[in-house]
């Protein structure tokens, strides 16, 4: 061989054009995998640090929302939130038959009525934390000092209900009678 053939073949492998797709796309990465390594002792602990510091923060607000529903709902005899729509389905059972149960120890919401909330206030903040983002309305929390809230969703049980299956909205009724001490 001579020496114009072998440069020619060195050439092209140093350009990354002997037809080698693998080798290419090698040279093309390169220069990104080179900091990711480089930096990834770094980063790996800082974006662990980062998530720990979140969780511990979530952690701080849920209890900051308890503690102060327990200082300043509980201590007025207030125990209850209770969230309901002008839903045709179940407003007026929810209004009828629920909210007599509950009403002198309750918090209520009207969930038709969001604009007019608060923002900020405790019982907003208790609502999105308690509500979550699924089958919130209508809804019950029953908070009892140094207890996690118990949640009585009723959106499920309606669903039945519209299908003629009561028993399951009564059900309900008869739970969260049981859990206030109420005769059922």
């Amino acid at each position: 061989m001579d020496n114009s053939a072998v440069a020619g073949i060195y050439s092209s492998l140093a350009s990354g054009l002997c037809g080698n797709r693998k080798v290419k796309n090698a040279r093309t990465n390169w220069p990104l995998t080179v900091p990711v390594v480089i930096l990834s002792p770094i980063l790996v602990p800082l974006i662990f640090l980062l998530f720990l510091v979140l969780v511990i923060l979530a952690g701080l607000a849920i209890s900051l929302v308890y503690l102060s529903i327990w200082i300043l709902w509980l201590t007025r005899g207030k125990d209850i939130l209770f969230v309901y729509s002008d839903s045709p389905i179940w407003r007026d059972y929810m209004l009828t038959e629920m909210l007599p149960l509950i009403s002198s120890r309750a918090i209520v919401f009207n969930w038709s009525e969001r604009r007019a909330w608060k923002r900020w206030s405790l019982s907003v903040l208790a609502f999105r934390l308690f509500g979550g983002h699924k089958a919130f309305n209508p809804l019950i929390v029953l908070f009892r000092p140094f207890r996690r809230a118990r949640k009585y969703r009723f959106w499920p049980a309606f669903r039945e209900w519209k299908q003629g299956n009561r028993q399951a909205v009564e059900r309900l009724k008869v739970e969260v009678a049981q859990a206030l001490g109420l005769p059922s």
